[in-house]
């Protein structure tokens, strides 16, 4: 079952956090996007009062935590796994470990087309990883 975008935006207070450990504020929200969200939308958009928000919302959040436009499509919740936030080396074995873990379930069902895609793009990083080293 789809996650309501209110239990979306939820999710994002609960896993994106501040260098402190703590939720962002509202305020803080609205700062950050320079305005382009108010902090009572923000907070009607997390509890549910308002469910149909504009493109303009919906890209300054997810400019502001840092996800795919898409996360906040139907069915975009299926992003969560790999959106889960990177706080030590040790959490960053766990996410190489959890993105193999994702490639390694969902690889062999992939049609060649989309197979070959995911082949690109990590040759892609690969090759930027070693020219940037």
């Amino acid at each position: 079952m789809s996650k309501t975008l209110a239990q979306k935006v939820d999710w994002l207070f609960d896993t994106r956090r501040t260098a402190q450990g703590r939720q962002f504020t509202y305020g803080q929200v609205q700062r950050a996007t320079g305005n382009r969200i108010t902090a009572s939308y923000v907070w009607k958009l997390r509890t549910g009062a308002m469910s149909n928000p504009g493109l303009c919302a919906l890209e300054a959040l997810a400019n502001f935590f840092q996800v795919p436009l898409d996360y906040f499509a139907e069915g975009g919740e299926y992003l969560e796994s790999s959106l889960s936030v990177i706080k030590s080396p040790a959490d960053e074995k766990v996410a190489r470990e959890d993105a193999l873990q994702l490639v390694n379930d969902h690889v062999s069902s992939l049609p060649d087309d989309k197979l070959r895609a995911v082949v690109e793009v990590v040759e892609y990083f690969r090759t930027h990883e070693a020219a940037t080293a």
